[in-house]
């Protein structure tokens, strides 16, 4: 929870710098519990839980998921999910 709230801080810093305001701007003032629209208390709790849960339930599924498979289906998953994201940046 606290890195990423500290990402969330200096990136925001690092876009005013670069783009003169930030993305989130508008949503981080609605939240009663907040510093300057940067950060807030409830997305800063909700990524900390959902940190958690994705480490401690999600990723030991995943874990049991691809040790089941053959290392030329994780292969070919891992190039798919690969190129899918590539492609997608580029457009």
């Amino acid at each position: 929870m606290f890195i990423a709230t500290v990402i969330e801080l200096v990136t925001s810093y690092i876009c005013e710098f670069f783009m003169g305001s930030w993305p989130w701007q508008t949503y981080a003032r609605d939240y009663a519990f907040h510093f300057q629209g940067r950060i807030a208390l409830s997305p800063s709790i909700r990524f900390g839980l959902g940190g958690t849960v994705f480490l401690y339930v999600l990723q030991p599924i995943f874990e049991k998921m691809t040790s089941v498979m053959g290392n030329k289906v994780v292969r070919y998953t891992s190039i798919s999910i690969g190129i899918i994201f590539l492609s997608d940046a580029i457009y």
